[in-house]
């Protein structure tokens, strides 16, 4: 187990290194940020990942309007919801989404990451998760 001040160092080292390769493999899609995925080659992740949102995030748009229709809906709401009781609800889950609010104490954007699980790193912080 490692101790406070070589947690600390280590918080430190990644913070520069995340910063580094932001620096060098980012790029943005919406709010949401897109890092380690070989941003700005044609037909990189990174490229399928900035067409992928946007898709998702015209759907979730959709899906708001066609919320806002409650039980009226000819659509997905009327599907699943039978009364308009938790219409607000609903809408502010998904807007929420399109929103991307920032997260943590430090609020910073929502991340994506491509990783590479034969890394030691990303196997580790995969382990880690799972616990």
């Amino acid at each position: 187990m490692l101790s406070r001040p070589s947690l600390c160092w280590c918080a430190i080292i990644l913070a520069a290194f995340f910063n580094t390769v932001h620096a060098q493999d980012s790029v943005f899609s919406g709010t949401f940020e897109i890092l380690f995925c070989n941003a700005g080659t044609p037909n990189s992740d990174a490229a399928y990942l900035q067409a992928l949102l946007c898709h998702v995030l015209k759907g979730l748009q959709k899906t708001i309007t066609d919320v806002q229709l409650s039980t009226a809906s000819i659509h997905g709401f009327t599907a699943f919801f039978k009364t308009n009781n938790d219409r607000a609800i609903v809408q502010n889950v998904f807007q929420t989404i399109i929103s991307a609010p920032k997260l943590g104490l430090d609020e910073t954007d929502p991340v994506f990451a491509c990783t590479d699980p034969s890394q030691d790193l990303t196997a580790k912080l995969y382990a880690d998760c799972l616990q």
